[in-house]
């Protein structure tokens, strides 16, 4: 192959990966255009709030509610706040129950036990 043959296809190939590059990046701006589109859709909730509901034990339904956004939006965007303020819950919960149990309150120990660590009512 001569020199100019060989300029020649160094040239088209070349522009072809000039072209795929273009592809690609167009590409890529349309998705980053999307992500930002269903990201400007999503409301901005301060994660605290959602942290410090779900160590209360409010539903996900609940946190909505108060917060006034569709449950979905909690679920699809917060859920991880959500999880970590019910895991904080309860160890609270765990820590009252001991301390309740050192102070003697056996009934309020049951019900909390049963209600959110699922633990069974023991028959004697």
């Amino acid at each position: 192959m001569d020199k100019r043959a060989e300029e020649a296809v160094n040239d088209e190939d070349l522009s072809q990966v000039e072209q795929e590059t273009q592809e690609q990046e167009s590409q890529d701006q349309d998705e980053f255009e999307d992500d930002l589109d269903v990201a400007e859709d999503v409301p901005i909730l301060d994660r605290d709030t959602i942290k410090k509901l779900g160590a209360l034990m409010c539903s996900v339904d609940e946190i909505a509610g108060y917060l006034g956004v569709d449950p979905d939006v909690i679920r699809d965007h917060y859920a991880d706040s959500w999880i970590e303020g019910t895991q904080a819950g309860r160890v609270n919960i765990r820590q009252w129950q001991m301390s309740q149990a050192q102070g003697g309150n056996i009934d309020m120990l049951k019900w909390l036990g049963q209600q959110y660590l699922k633990q069974a009512p023991h028959n004697k």
